[in-house]
C-alpha cells in the first residue's frame, strides 16, 4: 500500500501491534508516499512506538519478517536511524545500515528500503530547519553543513549508545504514563532537551564518515523489481528476467537471499498476494474472489487459497468479511 503524507500531530504518543503491513503503513503519522510489503515467509508481526513532538518524531520499530519499504519523511526531514538488534540485514536506498551506528540523512536522501529479517530499529526526524534555528539561537553555530546532504554515520560507540537510551529512556517512560504528554512544561523540555542532543551530535564531529555507497545487489534488486511489477500476472521466468537486467542466475538469488531473505520466485509471490489483498479488503463480497486472483496470476484457486492463509493468517473470503464488517460499522 503507498499512502500519502499524512500532517505531523504538535504531539502524540501511540504504541501499538500491527499483524498486516497495510495497517502498520496507515500508523506512522507524517510520512509521504509510504508503503510496506510483506515478503517474510510467515504472516506479518511488527510493534509501532511514535512519539510526535513537533519539530521532532521518533519511531521504535520491531519488524519480525522480511520486508520492504517504499517512501520518506516529511519534506525538511532529518532522519536519524539506529538498528538496536537483527538477524538479518536491513538497507535504506540500497546502502548496507551497520550495526551499533546512526546512520543520518536528509529526506530526499532514502525512499527505500529493506530487510531481510528480524530487526529492532530507533529513529529520530527531525525538521532540518527547525534543528538549524535552535543551533543558532541556542549553542551560536551552523550545524547543517552540506556533506549532510548525501548521508553520514557516525560510529562513535559512546555517542551512538547515548542516542540509543535516550530515545528508549524516553518512550518507555511514555509507555508506563503516556499523560505526562499532557503537560506544556514536559512537552517543553523533552524538546529542547532532544534538539540538544542532536546539535551535539552533529556538531561533535563524529558525523565525518559517508554511508557505504549503494550495493550492487541492491541495484540488482530494484531492477528486478521494476521487472515484477511489470508482469506482476505473467509466469516468472528466470531466464527473462537475467536477461532483462543483465545478471546470471546466481547473482539474481544470491541479491535476494541477502537483501530481503527470500528466493525471486517468493518474493513475486508475496507482491502478488499483498495486491490481491488490497484489492480484497475493499470488497463487500466474497464474489469477486476468482477474478481479482486470476488478474494477479494465481489460476489454481486451492493453491492461491492456501497461500494466502500462509502469508496472512486466513483466507481470502475472511478477509472480505471481516472488510464488508468494517465497512458496515
Amino acid at each position: 500500500m503507498i499512502r500519502s503524507a499524512t500532517p505531523i500531530p504538535q504531539h502524540s504518543f501511540t504504541n501499538t501491534e500491527t499483524r498486516d503491513a497495510l495497517e502498520h503503513t496507515l500508523r506512522i503519522s507524517g510520512w509521504r508516499d509510504t508503503g510496506y510489503e510483506h515478503v517474510g515467509r510467515q504472516p506479518f508481526h511488527a510493534h509501532l512506538v511514535e512519539l510526535c513532538l513537533w519539530p521532532l518524531q521518533i519511531i521504535l520499530e520491531r519488524m519480525d519478517q522480511s520486508c520492504v519499504y517504499r517512501g520518506g519523511p516529511w519534506t525538511g526531514g532529518l532522519t536519524f536511524l539506529s538498528k538496536l538488534t537483527s538477524n538479518g540485514e536491513l538497507y535504506c536506498s540500497g546502502r548496507r545500515i551497520d550495526d551499533t551506528s546512526i546512520a543520518v540523512f536528509p529526506w530526499d536522501f532514502s525512499n527505500s528500503a529493506s530487510l531481510s529479517g528480524k530487526a529492532h530499529s530507533v529513529l529520530i526526524v527531525v525538521d532540518q530547519d527547525a534543528l538549524a534555528d535552535h543551533a543558532r539561537s541556542v549553542f551560536d553555530i551552523d550545524i547543517m553543513p552540506a556533506m549532510l546532504r548525501r548521508g553520514r554515520s557516525i560510529t562513535d560507540a559512546s555517542t551512538v549508545s547515548a542516542f540509543q537510551r535516550c530515545a528508549l529512556t524516553l518512550l518507555d517512560d511514555l509507555s508506563m504514563r503516556p499523560e505526562l504528554l499532557d503537560s506544556e512544561s514536559y512537552r517543553t523540555a523533552t524538546r529542547a532537551h532532544l534538539l540538544n542532543m542532536l546539535v551535539s551530535l552533529l556538531d561533535s564531529g563524529t558525523a565525518a564518515r559517508p554511508l557505504s555507497p549503494p550495493s550492487t545487489r541492491s541495484y540488482v534488486l530494484e531492477k528486478a523489481d521494476e521487472y515484477m511489477y511489470a508482469k506482476i500476472a505473467d509466469p516468472l521466468d528466470i531466464s527473462e528476467l537475467c536477461e532483462s537486467i543483465r545478471v546470471s542466475p546466481r547473482t539474481l538469488r544470491y541479491s535476494f537471499e541477502e537483501m530481503v531473505g527470500v528466493s525471486p520466485t517468493h518474493y513475486l509471490q508475496a507482491l502478488r498476494l499483498g495486491r490481491v489483498r488490497r484489492e480484497l479488503l475493499q470488497l463487500r463480497s466474497a464474489t469477486q474472489i476468482r477474478c481479482i486472483a486470476e488478474r494477479h496470476g494465481f489460476a489454481h484457486m486451492g493453491r492461491f487459497a492456501q497461500a494466502y492463509a500462509d502469508a496472512f493468517g486466513e483466507l481470502p473470503s475472511h478477509t472480505c468479511r471481516r472488510a464488508r464488517n468494517l465497512s458496515s460499522a
